[in-house]
Formats: structure tokens, C-alpha cells, sequence
């Protein structure tokens, strides 16, 4: 999961309209929340490390750099799209935004970090991860029973899993590294997991899709900010 400079060949258009405002509410009124519903990115007293976070789609322990005011002002910030599109694709969008808003400039640097390897656990995978053929319907699954403090349902291939686990909320509060897909699986796969209060989620992926999170340290792109002022609000 590294850190991917808008490409000028794909061409990204940007968001259609883009609402940005000074979120005053206090601590007590919230967490921050940060999502991406049908062709739009949501975020509801976010910082802008957050929002940069979300848009380089990185951990935290990638970026550096910044204003004083970078980890404490927060935002409530919405940006549509007019067309679909994709969560890669509008995280493209909010890279754009980010500097034309934000006047945000960054550099990229190559560091030795610790990461995960999403590996083969050794219980292997065929009795837990349902490979699908092009076109299968995804099965129906049950609602998850009362307890439960996550639930992960995807469908994809290994690379994209590993992608999608720092898109849980807040990506330092439960995996809080990048995690780089070793497992040598090439199918397109029907992940389901869910892990109660207090369970480590890393677990819950080993004991219910046989996949295992090995830590280790490899040379990973980090993001430095170089500027980054604050938005007008409208």
C-alpha cells in the first residue's frame, strides 16, 4: 500500500462540486468519520492529516510534515462527483482538491518501514476463502449476530484486501501499517470477516480466512508535506 501520485495518462477530472467547513463542535461530539458513499468523499470533523491520509490512501506512520494546525482544526467536508466512479478514482479527485484547496505540495520519499506481508496462513485458504469465477454473484450472507464490533465483507482480489484493510475507519486505530499482499493468491475471492469488541482484527482474518499478517520491514514511499495552507470555507 504505497503512496500513488495522480497519473497524468488516467487523465482525473475534478469533483464536480466541493463543500468544505470549519468543524467547531468540540471533542464531545464525535469521532471523525471518513468514507466514500457512490462517487463522493465524505468527512465529518476531519483533520486535514486525515483527509491527506485518505487521499494518498496511507497510514499514518507515512506522512510528516505539516502546519501546527494540520492535526488540530477539523473539517466537514463533502465532494461529489457528476459521473461514477471508483474509490481509487476519487481518491485521485481528492488529491486535486487537496491542492487546489489546500494548496497542498508534497514530496515523496522511499523509507525503511515496518509493514505487514499478508501471507498464506498455515492452515491454507481453500476451506476458508471462496474464489469466484468472472461473473458468480457473491453469496447471501446472514446479518452479523449481536456483538459484533466490525464486519468486513469484499469481494476482490489479494491485492485490493490488502488495500481495503486501512480503509476500516481510522487505519492506525487497527492495522497501523501498510500491508503488502505475499500471498501469491491471483483469483478474484469472496472475503467475510467480522471480530467482536476487543478482538484483534489480525486474528480474526487468520482464524476465519486463513490469511496471516507477518510483521517485517521493507523500503515503503512516504509522503512529505511541504505546504499545505487552510481552505476557504463555502
Amino acid at each position: 500500500v504505497m503512496a500513488s501520485a495522480v497519473r497524468a495518462q488516467e487523465s482525473p477530472s475534478p469533483f464536480d462540486a466541493v463543500s468544505i467547513k470549519l468543524n467547531n463542535s468540540g471533542e464531545a461530539r464525535g469521532a471523525d468519520v471518513f468514507y466514500f458513499p457512490a462517487s463522493r468523499a465524505v468527512g465529518t470533523r476531519v483533520t486535514a492529516r486525515r483527509i491527506v491520509l485518505q487521499a494518498y490512501h496511507l497510514t499514518d506512520g507515512q506522512l510528516s510534515g505539516g502546519p501546527a494546525w494540520f492535526d488540530s482544526d477539523r473539517f466537514d467536508l463533502e465532494a461529489k462527483a457528476e459521473r461514477p466512479g471508483s474509490v481509487p478514482q476519487l481518491r485521485q479527485m481528492l488529491q486535486i482538491m487537496l491542492a487546489d484547496r489546500f494548496k497542498l505540495v508534497v514530496r515523496h520519499e522511499t523509507k525503511e518501514m515496518p509493514v505487514y506481508m499478508l501471507t498464506v496462513g498455515k492452515n491454507g485458504t481453500k476451506s476458508k476463502l471462496l474464489e469466484l469465477k468472472p461473473g458468480e454473484p457473491a453469496p447471501r450472507l446472514a446479518p452479523p449476530p449481536p456483538g459484533v464490533a466490525g464486519n468486513l465483507v469484499y469481494r476482490g482480489n489479494m491485492r485490493d484486501f490488502a488495500e481495503t484493510t486501512l480503509s476500516l475507519g481510522d487505519p492506525s486505530r487497527i492495522i497501523g501499517r501498510p500491508v503488502v499482499d505475499k500471498t501469491g493468491l491471483k483469483g478474484d475471492y469472496f472475503f467475510a470477516v467480522s471480530w467482536a469488541e476487543g478482538e484483534n482484527f489480525m486474528t480474526a482474518v487468520e482464524d476465519q480466512l486463513g490469511l496471516k499478517f507477518e510483521s517485517q520491514k521493507t523500503p515503503m514511499d512516504t509522503l512529505i508535506v511541504d505546504r499545505c495552507e487552510k481552505p476557504s470555507e463555502n
